[in-house]
């Protein structure tokens, strides 16, 4: 229901041997007022198989409707798709995109052959992308605390976000400084009273038969025996299961549970038989070749499985916000798409061998400079188009359904992402489906207040 564009096969009109990679952009229409949206998105790539002088070769990609949709933060407060026409071109870059649609409108400095309206949307759409695809929750608004101009005791602090309608205006022509005053100060504090719920019920321990845990493989992850085998733990047992998590889990003899190995990556596995190392991520996105990072999973599965390892921290999926962070290597790329699909298939390749993909950092861990403690700012728009996405496309029911979360140890406002019911248990959970388990990224008890 998005349209389709058809080509001619691709030919080879060079003298040597080669592969192409096929990119598809996407084009949301842009009203001045509202909300903000790049020229043009990556929304679809395929890479051919090598080609001999003159060879063809045809290669379909699909493009899904719904990744057309925007987030409106201000007004909506949830998904919508704003009036006007909808494009997709083929390019060989954004710029080729921006180009190629705009011979479309009329002025000549692309190809506007390549271009084809998908769709055109008579009026304002704000529902049927207001509920998850992938688990029916109604979606809303979850992270206006984490955007300053939201944030309730932000005192006279406030930012001004970038616009297309009004770039001289907009863009920022130096640092952006803010206070912490008393409020934020205690709302940053690293130890906090702990807020009772008086609707929570105390666990039940030691109590009941359920077996053992193998006899439960294959059932549902919200079963009523998962409790059964829970409830006949000791709460000596799970604390000890639950606080021993550093780079494995410990056995427990009550269920039959056998005690896991982890590794850190996601390049390779550390302190390893093998001592295989292997490029860095935003190499192996850079191939466009979705195959070729699987296979990158299948081997580090097979590494894992040969060194007795059964979880690997891995694929980093954060963002490139400069080429110049320290995670820069563990990271695919800058753009949220491309970073998803590669994460999506690492995942898949590692999972298909048995080996459990833990993806990191939830969340906004895009530099490492003071990352612990540090406080990231942002809008809504901009956290579940950018930097949610890859989440959703690796760990997401409908996509790559990976089992595994680990938690960033930064801010996202005054709240450490590694207990943000927001965005682990609402918008990973209940929105993406996700049915895995999260881990902290070495938390360990610190007194200082980080406001770096």
């Amino acid at each position: 229901n998005s349209g389709s564009l058809s080509f001619n096969h691709l030919i080879n009109t060079g003298n040597v041997a080669g592969r192409e990679t096929v990119q598809i952009y996407g084009q949301k229409p842009y009203i001045e007022g509202g909300l903000e949206k790049a020229s043009v998105e990556l929304m679809g790539f395929a890479k051919t198989k090598e080609l001999k002088k003159d060879e063809s070769e045809m290669v379909k990609i699909s493009v899904k409707k719904e990744q057309f949709k925007s987030y409106d933060n201000v007004i909506n407060k949830t998904y919508i798709l704003d009036a006007g026409d909808y494009y997709l071109t083929a390019g060989r870059s954004a710029h080729d995109a921006v180009n190629n649609i705009l011979s479309k409108k009329g002025k000549s400095v692309g190809n506007d052959k390549l271009v084809t309206v998908a769709f055109h949307q008579n009026e304002l759409d704000k529902t049927t992308y207001a509920k998850s695809s992938a688990t029916g929750k109604e979606i809303t608004n979850q992270l206006d605390a984490y955007d300053i101009n939201n944030y309730k005791n932000k005192g006279s602090n406030s930012v001004t976000y970038v616009s297309r309608g009004n770039w001289d205006g907009t863009f920022p022509k130096g640092k952006v400084s803010l206070d912490v005053n008393a409020e934020m100060a205690k709302d940053l504090a690293s130890h906090k009273e702990i807020v009772e719920n008086p609707e929570a019920k105390d666990p039940t321990y030691h109590s009941g038969e359920a077996g053992k845990l193998i006899s439960l493989r294959g059932l549902s992850y919200d079963h009523e025996l998962w409790d059964k085998l829970l409830n006949q733990l000791t709460y000596e047992e799970q604390a000890y299961l639950i606080t021993n998590g550093a780079f494995g889990t410990v056995s427990l003899d009550t269920i039959a549970l056998k005690g896991s190995k982890a590794s850190d990556g996601p390049n390779f596995l550390t302190s390893t038989k093998t001592n295989v190392a292997l490029p860095s991520e935003g190499i192996w996105a850079s191939t466009f070749d979705v195959d070729l990072v699987k296979s990158v999973g299948d081997y580090l599965a097979e590494d894992a499985r040969i060194n007795g390892i059964d979880t690997l921290y891995g694929p980093g999926i954060n963002i490139h916000r400069t080429p110049f962070i320290g995670r820069s290597n563990e990271y695919f790329s800058e753009d949220p798409f491309l970073t998803g699909i590669c994460g999506m298939n690492e995942i898949q390749g590692l999972e298909n061998k048995g080996v459990v993909a833990v993806v990191k950092h939830l969340a906004f861990n895009d530099e490492d400079s003071a990352r612990n403690g540090i406080s990231i700012w942002l809008n809504e728009q901009a956290a579940r188009e950018i930097y949610l996405l890859p989440f959703e496309y690796s760990v997401g029911k409908n996509y790559g359904n990976g089992h595994g979360c680990m938690s960033g140890f930064n801010r996202a406002g005054c709240d450490w992402v590694g207990a943000s019911n927001a965005l682990q248990n609402v918008i990973l959970r209940e929105e993406f489906g996700y049915e895995g388990y999260f881990i902290t990224d070495m938390a360990s008890s610190n007194g200082a207040l980080y406001m770096t």
